[in-house]
């Protein structure tokens, strides 16, 4: 389950169901938590080496009527997102120059079901989140592919090109189901019977121990696994 999902979950636990019945063919809160985290990656401004700056404040423009129905449950709403978030910029090793802040706002020019972000990055005197929040909070073995970290939190991990596998890889060298990270005792990397092979060190293995980190290849994209 992803972080969208789970906000889904969580916000609908939050007011019971109501977001579910509020918003059926208005602004869903999913929509401006995937916004925002959108504006994130977009904004991302890389300052030095290991540290990416990322907006802390979000202004969310939205029709009075939608402004209006948000407005009812606008502290949980506010204060998940900005959970959602602030899971976002750790994972993908962002850094912030304050604490994250949402708003919301009425735009008369916008209708129904039509909303807009717009971001800064300010040092606002508020607690950052830093790099040294993103290396204590993440343990445990993981996969960086193209950028993005992958927590390994299954036992088993399928990679591949296919929707259906828990971590989706988008190249054609790669198979549907193309390898696996068994971490049911020491991690090993399986390769499942793809066209092109797993490689590691340039040379093709089925089955190999992952004793430390180490990147794998597959296709053109390389996996870089590394213990934590």
């Amino acid at each position: 389950m992803g972080i969208l999902d789970r906000f889904e979950d969580r916000i609908n636990r939050v007011v019971n169901g109501a977001f579910a019945k509020a918003f059926e063919s208005e602004v869903q809160p999913v929509e401006i938590a995937a916004a925002i985290q959108a504006e994130v990656d977009e904004k991302a401004v890389i300052v030095g080496a290991g540290r990416t700056v990322v907006p802390n404040r979000f202004l969310v423009d939205l029709s009075q009527a939608d402004y209006d129905r948000l407005l009812t449950y606008e502290n949980p709403l506010k204060s998940e997102i900005a959970a959602v978030i602030r899971e976002h910029i750790v994972t993908q090793r962002y850094t912030t120059l304050g604490q994250i802040k949402i708003e919301l706002a009425v735009d008369d020019d916008l209708t129904t079901g039509v909303f807009r972000v717009t971001s800064t990055a300010e040092d606002d005197g508020g607690e950052p989140i830093t790099t040294s929040e993103q290396l204590t909070s993440r343990k445990g073995p993981t996969v960086v592919i193209d950028g993005f970290v992958h927590p390994l939190t299954r036992t088993k991990t399928v990679i591949g090109r296919s929707e259906a596998v828990d971590i989706q890889v988008e190249d054609s060298g790669v198979s549907r189901k193309h390898c696996e990270i068994d971490l049911l005792s020491t991690p090993i990397v399986r390769d499942l019977g793809s066209t092109n092979g797993t490689w590691i060190h340039g040379n093709r293995i089925t089955e190999q121990k992952l004793s430390e980190d180490v990147d794998i290849t597959i296709g053109t994209t390389v996996i870089q696994f590394r213990m934590r």
